[in-house]
């Protein structure tokens, strides 16, 4: 599931002076913002779930989710509109030209640089390994930046991620880098993920941002590659996928609370494009949870 338009850019107070910056969000919900910004960002989600967003990629998310953005590469984390259990989870920031160039160059550092290079495609990182390097980053949560030992811990994950091999890469090449907003965009895109559970009608949406039907179609398709309804779409499939792992509640249910108007349409598109029917999706899943207990 992809899409490509440009967020806005945030700015983290990283400094010439600073290698990361580690935060610990405790919050009702995830507040979505896309955005993109020089560092790299490792996020793990102790609490809550939603639809993750990465380059080109929409996928759900629930607890225990460990996910590198590259440097420049959009991103952003929107929550399930069911969740009401808050949600909490860890973000750092580092920049690896605080190291300098050369430091990477070295060779025992090369595995820790090519993870650097495939973090513009998004990597996911699963099983036990993504456990135990969230464990690692709620330890480096707890020092103070201004300490060595912090450093080295940063260091010390970062050979972590670089050695897990159960990854899967969010995007199939590396992702397109935002370096300038499109405001209008990132009005489209806001409105949409507080708005996907409803009917939503393409000419209303063009309205909002001062474009007629055809104008905003060419935009919306220029900016992300896709027609409109298929962002749509997408968004809330993901949504769904993170309802059938909630509970045993009915599918027909989960597809006209995820914005669709029939079972028949939700099975359609949810084969489409998630790959596989809505009842298998939640097998597969079922089966999965139950092997690593």
């Amino acid at each position: 599931m992809l899409i490509e338009v440009p967020p806005q850019v945030e700015v983290f107070p990283l400094g010439k002076s600073r290698a990361y910056h580690v935060k610990h969000f405790r919050k009702p919900k995830f507040d979505f913002l896309w955005h993109a910004h020089p560092e790299l960002e490792l996020t793990y989600v102790l609490r809550g779930s939603g639809v993750r967003y990465v380059g080109g990629s929409i996928q759900p998310f629930r607890e225990g989710d460990l996910c590198l953005s590259g440097s420049h590469v959009p991103h952003g984390y929107g929550a399930h509109p069911h969740c009401d259990s808050g949600a909490e989870w860890i973000v750092l920031q580092f920049s690896a030209h605080a190291w300098g160039q050369s430091f990477w160059q070295l060779p025992e550092n090369k595995p820790v640089a090519s993870l650097f290079k495939n973090a513009k495609r998004g990597i996911h990182f699963q099983g036990a390994a993504a456990a135990r390097c969230g464990d690692l980053l709620k330890g480096i949560c707890e020092e103070s930046p201004a300490r060595v030992s912090g450093l080295s811990r940063v260091l010390g994950l970062l050979e972590t991620l670089a050695d897990c091999r159960d990854v899967y890469y969010l995007n199939e090449r590396e992702s397109c880098l935002i370096e300038h907003p499109d405001s209008r965009l990132e009005t489209v895109l806001r409105w949409v993920e507080n708005n996907a559970g409803n009917e939503i009608d393409q000419a209303e949406v063009a309205r909002m941002v001062g474009m007629s039907p055809a104008v905003f179609s060419r935009f919306f398709r220029h900016k992300t590659g896709r027609v409109f309804t298929r962002h749509v779409n997408e968004l809330r499939l993901a949504r769904a996928c993170v309802s059938l792992l909630r509970g045993p509640r009915s599918i027909n249910e989960i597809a006209l609370e995820s914005g669709f108007n029939n079972l028949a349409n939700f099975n359609r598109r949810f084969l489409e494009i998630v790959g596989v029917t809505p009842r298998d999706y939640r097998a597969s899943r079922e089966v999965q949870g139950a092997t690593r207990h």
